[in-house]
C-alpha cells in the first residue's frame, strides 16, 4: 500500500524526455495508420465498389465517421 501511494505521488510531475519521445513516435505511427486507412477507403474501396457494381453486386459503404488526421507537433521541452 505504501509503495502504491509513493507511485501516485509522482503522478503530477511533467513527462520526462523519454516519455515525450515515445509519445511523438507513437503519434507518428498512428498518423501513418490514419493516412493509410484514409487512402484505402478513398482509392481501393472506390475501385472495389466499381467492380462490384459492374458485376451487379451491392457496393460497400465507406466507414463513418471518417478518421481525422492527428497533429502530433513536437514534444515540449521538459525544462
Amino acid at each position: 500500500m505504501i509503495q502504491q501511494l509513493g507511485t501516485q505521488d509522482w503522478g503530477d510531475m511533467a513527462p520526462n524526455d523519454p516519455m515525450l519521445r515515445q509519445f511523438a513516435a507513437t503519434c507518428g505511427e498512428l498518423k501513418a495508420v490514419v493516412e493509410n486507412w484514409t487512402a484505402l477507403n478513398a482509392d481501393a474501396l472506390t475501385t472495389l465498389n466499381a467492380t462490384l457494381t459492374k458485376n451487379g453486386l451491392k457496393p460497400i459503404a465507406a466507414p463513418a465517421p471518417a478518421l481525422t488526421l492527428l497533429e502530433c507537433g513536437s514534444p515540449a521541452p521538459t525544462r
